[in-house]
């Protein structure tokens, strides 16, 4: 259900979108069709339609960058998990020292560490406790 949410959030935005143009459109129809012989309504009908593809861009806009913005942390995420692992390889007296100053020494990929507030083993790749919200530094 969580595996590769910020694709599905972008999904949903275009769908989202479509939907929006394609339910203008069918409004601008009917109420052209109903409103044919008052030209000055059209003007009005017009630019709220033109005002709803807007709205509905903007929305779109805002919850495709959202789901970019998921994308984009869970890379970071990754690969901070892989040069956390890579220099773990390649230099573990130091990678030691940095897992040890965080809160537990762990040399493998599913390190962890703990907080030293209330106790909770948290992930290497969290800043923050995940269960009192305190900083790991």
């Amino acid at each position: 259900m969580f595996n590769d949410v910020g694709k599905k959030i972008k999904t949903l935005a275009t769908v989202f979108f479509i939907f929006i143009l394609i339910f203008a459109i069918i409004i601008a129809i009917v109420e052209l069709i109903l409103l044919r012989s008052v030209p000055l309504l059209w003007l009005i009908v017009l630019i709220s339609i033109a005002f709803a593809v807007f709205c509905g861009w903007i929305s779109y806009a805002l919850l495709y960058g959202y789901g970019e913005l998921i994308d984009s942390s869970r890379k970071l995420a990754d690969n901070t998990s892989l040069l956390l692992k890579t220099f773990s390889a390649t230099s573990p007296s130091i990678a030691s020292k940095i897992s040890t100053k965080s809160g537990k020494t762990t040399g493998n990929s599913d390190a962890a560490w703990v907080c030293e507030y209330c106790g909770y083993e948290n992930p290497m790749i969290t800043s923050f406790c995940r269960n009192c919200q305190k900083s790991r530094y």
